[in-house]
Parts: C-alpha cells; structure tokens; sequence
C-alpha cells in the first residue's frame, strides 16, 4: 500500500471514531433508568457498565497505548485489567448520564489529538506482552474495532431488554 492510501485509511479510521460517538450517543442518551440497570442474567454487564468501560478504555487503553507506540521513551507501558475495572471501580455504582459525557468528552478529545497526528509515523510500534508488536495504525484500527464490538453488544442488549420487558415474540421483525 502506498503513503498516500496509508494515509487515506488512517483518516477514514478517525472519521470512524467521530462517526461512531453519534452512533453510541443516539443509541444510549435518551434511555430510560430501568432498561440502563437490566442485565440478562447475572454476571453479564448491563448499560451502565459498558460505558463505564468505554469510558475508561478511551482514556486508559486506546489512545495511551497510541501515545507508547508513538512515544515510547515519554509513555512507558503499563498493564491493565478492564474486567476488574468493573468492581475496582464500581461501574455499577457510577452516574449514567455523567458516564456518558466523561466518554463523549474523552472522544472528542482523541480525536482532536488524533486529527494533530497527521501526518506522523504510523507504522511506530509497540511491543504489547500478549499481542505482540503493535502499530499505531494497527491500534487505531482495533480501535474502531473495539466500538464496534460494543455497539453490537449494545444492541444485543437493548434487543434482550425489548423481548423481557414486553414478553412479546420478536420473531415476526426477523430473525436475530
């Protein structure tokens, strides 16, 4: 692939992220408190706690991972642990609506950060314990990846909630 479609995909990435925040905004800001708190069964996450993890995940995986890829001598790697992010910081107790716009801020700003970035060297790399090397393209990449598998998950939820809440039969919509 050449530079100049290098840089197209990378810009296309941002945009992604861009585009996905109004995905994830309009699907969760107008929802109401018992369907933010329904789980389908315990152990599972409900609402509340996948924008807790989004939230988090913006601020302390994604983009500082960018930064260690970029910048390894100023961004040291450090490990984390998203499942236990969930009682260590009591997703379930937290804010929804505040939750919400602490990631819709945290968004917009690695955007902006990201949007700074260009051009940069996108093939600098880390070298992740499970993953391997990793480079800044390819983080962005999981990135959007990431959204994506949580907006499924938001929707398999919000579907999930649909069909206990009016124990109607969703079968004539089509199927699942």
């Amino acid at each position: 692939m050449h530079e100049a479609e290098k840089n197209i995909q990378t810009d296309w990435l941002i945009n992604q992220l861009a585009d996905n925040k109004e995905v994830f905004l309009s699907l969760l800001e107008k929802t109401p408190p018992h369907i933010i708190s329904w789980k389908p069964e315990p152990g599972r996450w409900n609402l509340l706690e996948i924008i807790c993890h989004l939230a988090d995940e913006e601020k302390h995986d994604f983009k500082y991972r960018m930064q260690v890829a970029l910048a390894p001598n100023q961004f040291p790697f450090l490990p984390i642990d998203p499942e236990a992010w969930v009682t260590e910081k009591s997703y379930a107790t937290q804010h929804f609506t505040q939750k919400l716009n602490e990631w819709a801020k945290e968004r917009e700003q690695s955007e902006e950060w990201l949007r700074k970035l260009v051009p940069t060297d996108w093939e600098a790399h880390l070298v992740h314990p499970e993953y391997g090397q990793m480079t800044a393209r390819n983080i962005l990449a999981n990135w959007v990846a990431h959204d994506y598998m949580h907006l499924r998950q938001i929707i398999q939820l919000k579907r999930a909630c649909l069909q206990s809440i009016t124990g109607e039969s969703l079968a004539y919509a089509g199927r699942w």
